[in-house]
Order: structure tokens, then sequence, then C-alpha cells
């Protein structure tokens, strides 16, 4: 009989069908460059080569230098033109921000924190690492002469992530640890990282080839990888490294093809990232057998007031609405496909998304096409499409307990409880900022140690390979629920990688 009882499959059959599904999955396509043999013969040699001068690479590259080591620099879109957007730098465990605004943090609060947040199953030596050099970041920032303003009544500092949503405020003491820059420098600190450590390298006299595009990176037959084939002012060029290869060239939110075979769940977002960013490390590593991990996950933002509630299409809320930007949107992406709605009363028109600081800024709250009303409950949720009478189930129950400051369903911080009662109500779709599709950037990568080794399928490291960046599996996988998260990755993972091969260098 080839079947079991009953005529179901064999515990044989359904095991040998289990391994040929897997066998397939594992051969989907990497999309990567096609593999290319060592020169005999190199153009140029230098101790490391760092490709993409994002935040990541540029930090590698500045750290190398500063060691000792020979750098060559390779980035296809100028470095400076290819400015980070990020706005924010997470540091904590008792910067001189944080003293100069009375914020009691310590390192061990800081890494309880990261791991509240940054889970299931988070990386937890890459967030031990990151924990651990945080005021050592904050030194190195502020050497540089990063504008932050560590005065009181002036410090740049606030809330940015998930610090005081539950469950992480019950974890781990809540502290503001999104570092940005003055005002009036009218830059964030991605941009000007970037600007400021393209001139360090310059005078450290570093290679630059800023119009650079790296097309295949070289591993011997000894599984030791000798350098990268690049074409420079148009002529391809084979240039070795002699203690490794740093890939910092972002994630790949701006490559459909690979959005669609690995994350395609937000294939109908906007990307927001880099322009140059389409996953060429990724593919690049692919080629010369790295692993790649979690690389479904994506950073969806989507904000609104935190006062709020945040349902679905059939009028049932999903999350908790003081959660971070990043929290909520993966959310609604990652739950609900994108369709959701901030719900309000009259009331709620006047303080923005301001979850985030402290005291709350009070500016308007934008409302436009993608926003529908209604002088009842059941009005807005005839509006909304939503079979009656669910929505108002949800807000009769919501404002039930909000008016006993309670929240037994989703945790909202006490603060922000505050009953659903004056009309007109309002319900604005989950869009990005300027009201089109929700935005996205790509978490993960290539599946790397807290050393930025690139790994293997098995998890042993590819030798004289790193990853650091967005090119690399972030702590933040699958979720980002801290804002400057990706900043504080690039310079921590991007300082110890330069460290290390400086180290080798003098060897």
């Amino acid at each position: 009989m080839k079947n079991g009882v009953n005529g179901c499959p064999s515990r044989r059959r359904m095991l040998r069908g289990g391994v040929l599904a897997t066998a397939a999955a594992l051969a989907v396509p990497s999309m990567a460059p096609a593999a290319a043999r060592v020169p005999k013969k190199w153009d140029a040699e230098s101790d490391v080569i760092v490709i993409g001068f994002g935040v990541s690479g540029a930090c590698s590259a500045h750290e190398a230098l500063k060691g000792g080591a020979n750098v060559t620099v390779l980035d296809r879109a100028s470095a400076a033109a290819n400015e980070s957007h990020g706005i924010l730098i997470y540091l904590g465990g008792g910067t001189a921000v944080q003293k100069a605004k009375g914020v009691e943090d310590s390192p061990e609060d800081l890494h309880k924190y990261l791991l509240s947040a940054n889970g299931p199953y988070p990386d937890r030596a890459r967030i031990a690492a990151l924990a651990e050099h945080s005021l050592e970041n904050f030194d190195y920032l502020m050497g540089l002469g990063i504008p932050f303003a560590a005065e009181p009544g002036k410090a740049t500092v606030k809330f940015s992530g998930n610090e005081r949503a539950w469950p992480c405020r019950d974890l781990a003491r809540p502290a503001p640890r999104g570092h940005y820059i003055r005002p009036d420098a009218k830059v964030g600190v991605g941009a000007w990282l970037q600007k400021r450590l393209l001139d360090e390298v310059r005078k450290l006299g570093a290679t630059l080839h800023l119009a650079a595009d790296a097309e295949h990176i070289m591993r011997g037959g000894d599984g030791v990888v000798e350098g990268v084939i690049a074409q420079i002012d148009g002529i391809p060029r084979a240039l070795r490294a002699r203690k490794g290869i740093v890939v910092a060239t972002g994630g790949f939110a701006n490559n459909s093809d690979m959005v669609l075979q690995y994350a395609p769940r937000y294939a109908d977002y906007q990307p927001i990232d880099v322009g140059s960013n389409d996953g060429w490390g990724i593919r690049a590593g692919q080629t010369i057998g790295a692993a790649v991990r979690r690389m479904d996950a994506c950073d969806v933002g989507w904000r609104f007031p935190p006062v709020g509630l945040a349902v679905n299409s059939a009028g049932q809320r999903f999350a908790a609405e003081d959660s971070y930007a990043g929290f909520l949107g993966d959310a609604a992406a990652r739950t609900q496909g994108g369709k959701a709605f901030c719900v309000l009363d009259a009331t709620m028109r006047g303080p923005a998304d301001n979850r985030y600081n402290d005291p709350p800024d009070i500016t308007p709250f934008r409302t436009d096409i993608n926003t529908v009303w209604g002088n009842t409950i059941a009005e807005l949720e005839i509006a909304l499409g939503i079979p009656a009478p669910a929505l108002q189930q949800t807000v009769e129950t919501y404002n039930y307990y909000a008016l006993q400051g309670e929240d037994p369903f989703f945790h909202k911080d006490r603060p922000y409880l505050r009953p659903l009662t004056k009309p007109p109500f309002s319900a604005t779709r989950a869009t990005g900022p300027t009201g089109g599709p929700l935005t996205f950037f790509t978490l993960g990568g290539l599946h790397v140690n807290p050393r930025s080794e690139v790994l293997d399928p098995k998890g042993a490291p590819i030798p004289r390979l790193f990853a650091v960046g967005r090119t690399a599996s972030g702590v933040s996988s699958p979720n980002y629920f801290s804002s400057g998260l990706s900043l504080a990755e690039c310079v921590t993972f991007g300082r110890l990688t330069g460290q290390a091969l400086a180290k080798s260098s003098r060897r």
C-alpha cells in the first residue's frame, strides 16, 4: 500500500516531500552577480577595500586609516551626494547629553531595552556589542565635533522608540536615547557624519574612487577573499585587498526584483532609501557562498496621534497606539496588509505624533483625501465600509476602559487614554508621510557575527569578507522599534570592523 491509513500519505512520503520542498526552497535563485575568477595580476593593492561610503563604510575606513592601514574606498554615488537619511542616532548608557537633560541611564538599562524591543529571537551577541560600545561611540562623535547640545534645557535627546510602550517599559527603565543635532545646524546626524568622515579619510590618505562600480568580489580556491573587480572611469580594474573587504552598500529596497523575492508583502509600498542601494553587496556576497538572514524583514513607518485608535478594515484594534511608528507600521503592513485607519474625535486634532517628545509638541495633525468624516461613529463606520456595529463596539469598549484609565487589551500608557466622544469623528488611512503608499526600507542582509565577519550557510566565516550597515542583517529584525538604531549599528560595527582590520594589517 503506497499510502498510509485511510489513504493519507505515509510518514516516509511526507518526510521525503518535506526534503524535496526544502531543496526547492534552497534552489530559489539568489539574483547574485555572476561569479568571476581571481585574476593572475592585480592593478593595485591595499590593506583594506571599503565598498560603499555611507556611515558604516565611512566609519570602517576612518578607523582602519587611524590604525595605520592602507585603505581604498569605492563608491558609486560620489559619497558626499550619497547622504544618509538618518536624523537621529540611538545612544545611551549615560551620555553627557542625557545627563544634561537629567536622564538616568546605564549600559545595563540600554541592553535590557534593546533585548526587549528587538525580538522575537533577538541577536543577543550583536545587541550586547551595541550596548557595550554606546558610550564610546558618543565620545567618538563628540571628538569629531558633532553639534549635539549638552547644556541643561537645550539637551538634544528625546524618546525615539518603544521605551515607554508596553511591555518594554516593564522590562527596562525608560530613558530618552535618540540623539539629534542642534536644530540650527539644519542637517541630520547621518548626513553630517558622512560629510565629516569624507573630509577625515581624505586627510588620512585614503585612495578614493567616488564614481566606481564594484562588479565582482574575488574569492580564491582556498576560500579566502582576495579582492574586487570594479569599473573605475569606465575601465575594469582588479584591486587586491591584503587584509579584507568591507561591504557597506546598503539594503535592497530599491531593487523591486529582490523585494518581490524576499519581502513580497512590501512590494506595493514606497522605498525610502538612498537611491543607489539596490542590494548589490548582498547579491555579490551570495555569489561567493555567503548566507543571508531575515531577508523578509522591513521597516514601515506609520505616524499618528497616540491618543487615537488604530483599527483594521474590520473595525478592530490591532496594536497599542502609543508604540513607535515602526512598530505601528509593521503591524499595519505585516498583519493587516496595509489596510488600517487612525480614528480620532474633534478633541484630538491638535496633538500630533507626540509620543517621542517630553513635553509633547502641539502641532496640527495632517488630514487629506485619505481621511473620511462622520458625525457619529456609525456614520464613520459606513464611510469606511466596515460591517456594523463592529467599529461602534470597538469604540464603546475602548471608551469604557479609557474612562477608568485602563487598556486591558493593548496596555496603552495612561497619558494617552482618552475616550473618543466629541464629533466630528475622522479616520485617516495608513499612508506614508506625503499621503501616498506606506514607506519602507529593508533590514535583512548577509549573515554576520558580532565581528561583522560574513558567514557561510554552515555558520563559518568567509575569510577576509566583512559586511556592515544595511548590507548585513541588522539587530532590528524582524522589526524596527527605535529611531536612530540604524545609525547606531553603522557607527558601532563600522568602527569595530575598521579597528580589527587595522590591527591585522600591523601583523
